[in-house]
């Protein structure tokens, strides 16, 4: 790993650009001790891609657009990935162009709202940055476990690290903005306890290329609240705390208390999903995101706000429960 980020940081821009002084948690500045949340919905991407019921391109147009009500910071819309590896996003082309015709989406543009698609590598980005008219920003993934990267993008993690990096880089120049996500930071279904050294790797490479968000995550669901202290500290030897978001899946139940933990140490971005939908195509055991109506729940009761629409929410979960035949998590 030290030989990758050696070679990535002759190419990236000085690492001091990103830093903004002393970003410990002593030290946050005043947008981090804000209380507002910001919401990134990834329902349409991470929400759908495990589901037994594969949602039709006009179904899954519906659930954007119901999304977008309730009111996110971003959605995160689908993923340029080989259609024969997850099925339910085949049609991310064709529901991106569809989008494009959507007056409802450009309005939430223009208020700020963002619009992501994930990419496993270059050839996704070459598909994603189609549609720039649509998605605003690039997401990418590195695994801290050599295990889970073979079976997610069938690499190394040092080679999915470059690549990651690489793309960050060209999609930062052609101005997209960009989220970076270091998976199974708490814990491996393959190799069980994760190196922090690992991610912390991870985390520097991605802050050295200039990611304007750095994602931790708990992929599996199988993470204690005891870990995100040295997870958001380590962190944070990188990047600001005002560039950090948690990605927490709720397999055990815990997801509720490790966000509140990160609350609590001033992350202020989490990703999550209508009634908990979703779980990760490559990591057995992976259930559902943490439901957006429980880290509002939760979160509120420590003293967060947020701008989501509750009811909007709520018609929104009830829709995807017809979509998919299944009841959903409400809280």
């Amino acid at each position: 790993m030290a030989a990758v980020l050696a070679s990535l940081r002759r190419v990236a821009p000085p690492a001091s650009r990103f830093r903004t002084g002393c970003v410990h948690r002593r030290c946050f500045s005043g947008a981090a001790r804000d209380s507002t949340i910001f919401v990134e919905d990834v329902t349409p991407r991470d929400g759908l891609q495990n589901e037994a019921a594969v949602l039709p391109t006009e179904s899954k147009l519906e659930l954007v657009e119901r999304i977008v009500a309730t009111g996110p910071a971003s959605v995160e819309v689908t993923s340029f990935v080989r259609k024969d590896l997850i099925p339910a996003l085949a049609d991310a082309s064709d529901l991106c162009t569809r989008l494009a015709d959507a007056e409802w989406l450009h309005k939430a543009r223009d208020g700020g709202m963002r619009f992501a698609g994930l990419v496993p590598n270059m050839r996704g980005y070459e598909g994603l940055r189609k549609h720039a008219g649509v998605l605003d920003t690039v997401c990418v993934v590195t695994s801290a476990t050599e295990s889970h990267s073979k079976a997610n993008v069938n690499r190394s993690i040092a080679e999915a690290l470059r690549a990651s990096c690489e793309v960050v880089t060209l999609a930062k120049s052609e101005g997209f903005a960009t989220k970076a996500y270091a998976s199974m930071c708490f814990g491996c279904p393959f190799e069980g306890d994760v190196d922090p050294a690992v991610v912390q790797d991870i985390v520097q490479a991605y802050a050295d290329v200039g990611a304007d968000t750095v994602v931790i995550c708990d992929t599996l669901g199988i993470g204690y609240a005891e870990q995100v202290d040295r997870m958001v500290n380590s962190a944070l030897d990188a990047v600001p705390v005002e560039r950090l978001a948690m990605h927490i899946h709720d397999t055990h139940g815990r997801g509720a208390s490790i966000c509140q933990r990160g609350f609590e140490l001033g992350i202020r971005r989490f990703d999550s999903s209508v009634g908990g939908a979703g779980g990760c195509n490559f990591a057995p055991g992976a259930e559902g995101n943490i439901a957006t109506e429980r880290l509002l729940t939760e979160l509120q009761r420590i003293g967060a706000a947020h701008s989501v629409d509750r009811k909007q929410l709520d018609a929104t979960r009830r829709f995807l429960e017809s979509k998919l035949g299944k009841s959903l998590r409400s809280a």
